[in-house]
């Protein structure tokens, strides 16, 4: 369900997290300044953003993309999925499907290597694709919004949480998503149940539902 902080930290970004944007700073930089923020804010409650938390976060995000902007890409969510998916954002042109979460080629790769019967959700930290390529969006940036940004982890828990079900697989996908999960362990929002182990799986809870 889970890693250890050392080997969540460790972890690259796939491509369903987007593009190599430049960072503009040291990550030891914008993790010190996450730190200096987050200790300004008090544990949010897990809900979805507001209209104003969206506008106010949108502003922020324009420094993330490129002039071409970006999109709401947030998929109609299904408990009956066998596996949740935690990551930093949708990539271009992955728009919502019917018959499959999204059209995006990472998406399609999971569907190849697993089968087209395992059902997947994207919870997305940031829910905006970008309207232009992916290898244009400012990475660092837009890690360090999500990291300073209590509201949107919140909100994709909120959307994580309204999926889960007993022992259901959570698979945290990339350094900044696991970054945000070990955020929300800080909160109390999720609970540690079992560390994880040598292949960086653990036990945890949220809302009183195991995964």
């Amino acid at each position: 369900a889970g890693r250890s902080k050392r080997q969540r930290r460790s972890a690259g970004n796939g491509e369903s997290t987007g593009g190599s944007g430049s960072a503009g700073r040291s990550k030891r930089q914008r993790r010190s300044r996450r730190v200096r923020r987050q200790q300004r804010n008090a544990a949010p409650e897990i809900r979805p953003m507001t209209r104003s938390e969206r506008g106010a976060v949108e502003k922020e995000l324009k420094n993330a993309f490129d002039s071409k902007g970006f999109s709401l890409c947030v998929y109609s969510s299904n408990t009956e999925n066998d596996l949740e998916i935690f990551a930093l954002y949708p990539p271009a042109k992955a728009f919502h499907d019917e018959s499959f979460p999204y059209s995006d080629k990472t998406s399609r790769f999971i569907s190849e290597r697993f089968g087209s019967s395992v059902s997947f959700n994207w919870h997305d930290l940031c829910p905006y694709m970008p309207r232009g390529f992916c290898k244009d969006v400012d990475l660092g940036c837009l890690e360090d919004i999500i990291l300073s940004s209590p509201m949107l982890i919140a909100d994709a828990l909120h959307r994580l949480k309204s999926t889960l079900s007993e022992d259901k697989v959570v698979y945290v996908a990339g350094v900044t998503a696991a970054l945000a999960f070990d955020d929300a362990l800080s909160w109390g929002a999720i609970k540690e149940k079992e560390a994880p182990g040598e292949h960086g799986v653990g036990r945890y809870e949220m809302n009183g539902i195991s995964f």
